[in-house]
């Protein structure tokens, strides 16, 4: 895998295409058309035309220790084909995780976002599954702060009250950690990223 991995720039990642190499494994069953036998039998229950590779034995020839089985995931419409850009992907891959909802079984859904985890901590989610499920936690489960609950803000009349602030981007919010972002990035996100889908789990176009 660190043999074919090869730094790059924002701007080519996101504009190759999302595609991995089959091996000598994949090649063997492309020959004998053994394609519609696999299906869900591939790398992670995936079928022949979802994955590359589709056998483990050709995704174990590039693995790497702490990381899951080297895959890329192939077009979500049964073509074959790659995604064009892993933000087409992102597009996919989130409105999967959405559709988690209407799954059989599922009887709470909550779409959450790392970062207001991180500015708000776990108290509410915690509090959340202990209300739908019925059980209590466990006298070691200890909910994480997160920065908003301890970043305080100075009233006029010299009271404080705790900031409950989402984390939000821009270099004049104090939660916001991560480096000024290239123009030239935020203008190509604006663009090509699925901004409907995005918006779902609450994020909207930036500034230039």
């Amino acid at each position: 895998w660190m043999e074919h991995a090869h730094p790059m720039d924002w701007k080519t990642f996101v504009t190759r295409a999302w595609y991995g190499h089959r091996s000598d494994h994949d090649y063997n069953i492309m020959r004998e058309r053994r394609q519609n036998e696999m299906r869900e039998k591939c790398v992670d229950r995936y079928s022949f035309g979802e994955t590359v590779p589709c056998s483990m034995e050709d995704s174990d020839e590039m693995f790497v220790e702490g990381l899951g089985p080297y895959k890329y995931e192939l077009n979500r419409d049964g073509s074959g084909r790659p995604y064009a850009s892993v933000i087409d992907m992102r597009r996919d891959k989130i409105l999967n995780h959405l559709s988690v909802a209407g799954f059989e079984g599922t009887k709470a859904f909550y779409p959450l976002r790392y970062e207001d985890l991180k500015a708000g901590g776990t108290e509410e989610l915690i509090a959340e599954m202990e209300r739908v499920t019925g059980l209590t936690r466990a006298a070691n489960c200890t909910a994480f702060g997160g920065r908003a609950a301890v970043q305080e803000d100075q009233e006029s009349d010299g009271e404080t009250e705790v900031s409950r602030r989402m984390l939000r981007t821009g270099k004049d919010n104090p939660l916001h950690t991560h480096k000024e972002l290239p123009k030239d990035f935020v203008t190509w996100m604006n663009k090509y990223a699925d901004w409907e889908v995005e918006g779902r789990l609450g994020y909207s176009r930036r500034e230039g």
